[in-house]
């Protein structure tokens, strides 16, 4: 077993909940793992530590924004975060997956799409289109 091999499978219990990712879908994260050098890996975390956004610019965005967070994260404080955002941004709505990992959109039974329209996140067809032909 190669060192990238090793590496990619300490990581994946923290990307994801195992139990609730597909068999299939573990192998092709792992295999996706594996092609990004450990050079990546390091600078991409340490750019998740130093990322700085200022919360002045963040209070001027309008539109609803819909901020989903894993309960179980073990790589970041997702739900800390999330809450974060959601006293930051005027129009944002939060929404907690109590089991999910980091990856949560792999995991068994989240559906993105069933999570934006429980939460009223989907544009109604008729109303775009309406939009669009005034425009």
């Amino acid at each position: 077993m190669e060192q990238s091999d090793i590496a990619a499978l300490g990581l994946l219990p923290f990307l994801a909940s195992l139990g609730r990712v597909a068999r299939g879908d573990r192998q092709e994260l792992l295999k996706s793992m594996r092609y990004v050098p450990p050079e990546t890996v390091l600078w991409r975390i340490s750019l998740l530590r130093n990322f700085q956004v200022d919360e002045k610019q963040l209070r001027t965005l309008s539109q609803p924004i819909l901020i989903i967070a894993g309960g179980d994260d073990r790589l970041l404080p997702s739900v800390t975060e999330a809450e974060r955002l959601v006293n930051t941004l005027p129009n944002a709505k939060m929404v907690v997956l109590p089991h999910s990992g980091h990856a949560c959109l792999l995991e068994k039974d989240i559906y993105l799409y069933e999570i934006m329209k429980e939460n009223n996140f989907l544009e109604n067809l008729n109303e775009a289109v309406t939009e669009l032909e005034i425009k």
